[in-house]
């Protein structure tokens, strides 16, 4: 017989099935799956839980339960029950800013709101089972910020993205043709975050406010009724500059004037040039009233456009210039419109050392920081006299007709 067909020893073929038999229950131990479910913390509970809670970021799913109609209804002013913080620990600090205050305890996480936790990496979803209990859903908004570009509607909305009875998506493009169709605004309503009945849905355009007045009536045909619209404007020379400004530095996206602060130095000369040569003909010594630059500025005309489909007492006029100056003051006044809890206080708000500016520290959002100055805030050149005559001669008019119309006393609206 060939030795590959020897017998055995019993011993051997014992030791051989025991060392299978336990590399068997070690593979269902390794590989077996890992329960899911957990002991998920209520999303009112406003106390801090541990970060090693097992935390499940989710996808929509087409068919899930938490799919709503375009009829939902919206919630008015006194209808959001508060869900505050308990702010007894937030500690008296200076007004100037730095990265420390944002800091979060490590191995700790925030618990806020219906449909959402945060910490210090920003927001994640909550489980599909918490999701559904809190009748969190995609709505359509409630309320919408829109503006002009470069008024500020961006600051406006980081910061009412900090009331924890509001949730805001970032800028999203609103349907603006005159066929919209539900299928339009069923997409669009796809591109909001999730909210729950207790919160405000809400989101920010700078387009909408410049849409045909056809699409605009169109669209409000799928939206609430009682819609609430805050339209930030301001200055409208200081608005051409910074938009001018922007375009700079988008342009030179990898430059750098893009990559390092903006000195007013030569660069200033530069844009005081550029600008000059953009609005103004050269043949004619005339401003180019048709260039996007100066008729953005013409408030009146998309104010009216608005008043065409929507009613004043749906309108919240917001002076820019004031808000950047002190931003508390305008959104308690936010609050009382959109009919939120008050939640703004003046310990959230800090002086940027690097803009001048204010920016937030709220802790139940401890993922905020200031913006970028080399994005938002930065420096821009002073106009020579006759350029900002000029611009302020055109826009004189159009200005104390806004004044009149909507009953606005912004102080620059009569220089």
């Amino acid at each position: 017989m060939s030795a590959s067909f020897r017998k055995v020893p019993l011993k051997y073929s014992f030791i051989a099935i025991s060392i299978l038999v336990v590399v068997h229950i070690l593979t269902i131990i390794i590989y077996r799956p890992i329960s899911t479910s957990t002991d998920e913390p209520k999303p009112w509970d406003m106390k801090r839980v541990d970060k090693t809670a097992k935390q499940t970021s989710l996808s929509p799913r087409k068919n899930d339960s938490t799919k709503e109609t375009l009829s939902d209804r919206p919630i008015g002013p006194g209808k959001v029950p508060p869900i505050l913080p308990d702010n007894r620990n937030i500690k008296d600090k200076s007004k100037s800013y730095s990265k420390s205050d944002n800091h979060v305890e490590k191995g700790r996480s925030f618990i806020l709101g219906d449909c959402y936790r945060y910490n210090s990496h920003g927001k994640q979803l909550l489980p599909s089972e918490t999701l559904r209990k809190n009748n969190c859903q995609k709505r359509l908004p409630k309320a919408v910020i829109i503006g002009v570009k470069k008024c500020g509607t961006w600051t406006i909305r980081q910061y009412l993205g900090l009331h924890t009875s509001i949730t805001i998506n970032g800028e999203t493009q609103f349907p603006t043709s005159i066929n919209i169709t539900a299928k339009d605004v069923s997409k669009w309503k796809d591109e909001m975050y999730y909210s729950s009945p207790r919160t405000l849905p809400m989101t920010e355009t700078s387009q909408y406010v410049i849409a045909r007045v056809e699409s605009k009536r169109r669209l409000k045909a799928f939206l609430d009724d009682d819609l609430k619209i805050i339209v930030i404007i301001r200055d409208p020379v200081t608005r051409a500059v910074s938009d001018h400004v922007h375009k700079l530095f988008e342009v030179f996206h990898s430059s750098l004037l893009r990559n390092e602060s903006f000195p007013i130095t030569h660069e200033g000369d530069v844009l005081r040039e550029s600008i000059k040569d953009t609005i103004i003909d050269v043949s004619t010594g005339r401003l180019r009233d048709g260039q996007q630059l100066v008729r953005f500025g013409q408030y009146i005309t998309y104010l009216r456009g608005l008043l065409e489909v929507y009613s004043r007492d749906q309108l919240f006029i917001l002076d820019g210039e004031a808000f950047i100056e002190d931003p508390l003051p305008s959104l308690l006044r936010v609050e009382t419109f959109l009919g939120v809890p008050k939640f703004y206080k003046r310990d959230h708000f800090r002086v940027n050392p690097q803009t001048g500016f204010y920016c937030a520290h709220v802790p139940e959002r401890p993922f905020y920081h200031c913006a970028d100055p080399k994005r938002k805030g930065r420096p821009h050149p002073t106009l020579d006299d006759d350029l900002e005559g000029k611009l302020r001669d055109y826009y004189r008019p159009f200005n104390l007709q806004l004044a009149k119309e909507f009953d606005l006393d912004f102080p620059w609206l009569f220089h």
